[in-house]
């Protein structure tokens, strides 16, 4: 709820050619709220309960920003968790793709990718 107020609020300001108090653009500063925001999502999502809601929110970050290592790396351990290997390879490798010193990124995607090349030699 609180980030959606704050959405709106930001919407609302940039469209009305808003300034803040040191007379600098809101529209300049779009960017860097949808940062916070991003960050928002996954400081919430750490503390939730409830997966759908994690996951939710995961999403949200990336949609504030794209490039969010943490929300991607979350994701990633949120799909091995339900055992979509899939859709933790595909976040494992985004991660990788930007940050190839991200260790963690890159021990979850070989493990995926063994546990997934075992299930498929098993059917």
């Amino acid at each position: 709820k609180q980030i959606k107020k704050l959405q709106h609020e930001i919407l609302l300001a940039t469209r009305s050619g808003a300034t803040t108090a040191a007379g600098i653009s809101l529209a300049n500063t779009v960017d860097e709220v949808k940062l916070k925001l991003s960050d928002y999502c996954i400081s919430l999502a750490e503390v939730t309960e409830n997966e759908a809601e994690i996951e939710d929110l995961y999403h949200e970050s990336l949609q504030y920003n794209p490039q969010n290592n943490k929300a991607m790396l979350g994701l990633a351990k949120l799909f091995k968790l339900k055992n979509d290997l899939n859709g933790c390879i595909s976040q494992c490798r985004k991660v990788v793709t930007s940050n190839n010193s991200n260790d963690e990124a890159v021990i979850m995607l070989s493990e995926s990718l063994a546990l997934l090349q075992q299930q498929q030699l098993q059917q």
